[in-house]
């Protein structure tokens, strides 16, 4: 699933310390499903939300989603209980105290329009090219018509339980980016322009979600609808064989980093506390020092 999604983002792929991020993704993915029924997979279940709970901070995000499970589902109210006092309990005792930064709110609109709706249409590279070219804000309004459109064709259409779960994608559309926002110093909006994609990793996925969900229910009225359904999917998936090698590493890259750790290996030296050596490994513009102390 998460190969055709519109990532464009090797570090949440690649890098170990960014797992986290998928922890959370599949965290938000099981509070819109209910407990299963059968007592070992719904010990499975509870066990694993609690667990993946205390991965991540964000994970003070999907406490509304517990609480309206609790108030909307009749059964298993227990485990969605736990989960909200679970998560309530890693955010007080868990979490380092950060002081919001307000500030980044101006920052909201014009990051989710921009690295969040377009990114999600043509991937990163084509976005930087089109902010680039100044032609941004026309697909921003495109974007933005086109799903209004969707949304008021299709809305009257849904069943309840498609509604919230539709609801349920538009806040995790938007929240993750908000509290990345007022919870972390990200700088300025250049910035975030330019880096931080993990932070729009949960809002991408949920939003892409949400678009082929409304357009899906527009597809079984027409044919024409069908093929827009269509479209949209080759198009997405294009998107991210045209973006792979944002997250793919040549055989050559593999080897060069083996080495490096056999180098790091053998020249390990006994170090005092608080001391440090490093040695540089060179990626042509990149150079990650690599620290070879024993303690």
């Amino acid at each position: 699933m998460i190969s055709a999604l519109p990532l464009g983002n090797f570090e949440i792929v690649e890098t170990l310390m960014y797992q986290v991020w998928n922890c959370n993704l599949i965290l938000c993915l099981m509070a819109l499903l209910p407990v299963p029924v059968k007592p070992l997979r719904r010990a499975g279940f509870v066990l694993a939300a609690h667990l993946l709970i205390w991965t991540h901070p964000y994970s003070i995000i999907v406490l509304p989603l517990f609480i309206w499970n609790l108030v909307s589902r009749k059964e298993n109210r227990w485990a969605q209980t736990s989960f909200a006092i679970s998560t309530v309990c890693y955010f007080l005792t868990a979490v380092r105290a950060y002081p919001p930064d307000l500030t980044g709110l101006k920052y909201f609109i014009p990051t989710f329009m921009n690295r969040v709706m377009i990114e999600s249409f043509v991937g990163p590279n084509n976005r930087v090219h089109l902010q680039y070219l100044g032609g941004i804000g026309v697909l921003d309004l495109v974007i933005i018509f086109t799903m209004g459109a969707i949304f008021l064709f299709s809305w009257k259409n849904f069943k309840q339980e498609q509604k919230q779960f539709l609801l349920a994608c538009l806040y995790l559309s938007l929240v993750p980016l908000l509290a990345a926002l007022i919870g972390r110093d990200l700088g300025d909006y250049y910035h975030l322009l330019r880096g931080s994609p993990r932070y729009v990793y949960l809002p991408k996925i949920f939003f892409t979600a949400l678009v082929f969900l409304a357009a899906y229910e527009l597809s079984k009225k027409s044919f024409a609808f069908r093929k827009f359904h269509l479209v949209l999917g080759v198009l997405i998936l294009f998107i991210n064989v045209n973006s792979n090698v944002l997250y793919k590493t040549d055989i050559s890259v593999g080897k060069d980093t083996l080495a490096f750790t056999h180098k790091l290996k053998r020249n390990s030296v006994p170090c005092q506390p608080g001391e440090q050596i490093f040695i540089s490994f060179d990626r042509g513009q990149w150079t990650f020092p690599a620290n070879i102390c024993k303690y």
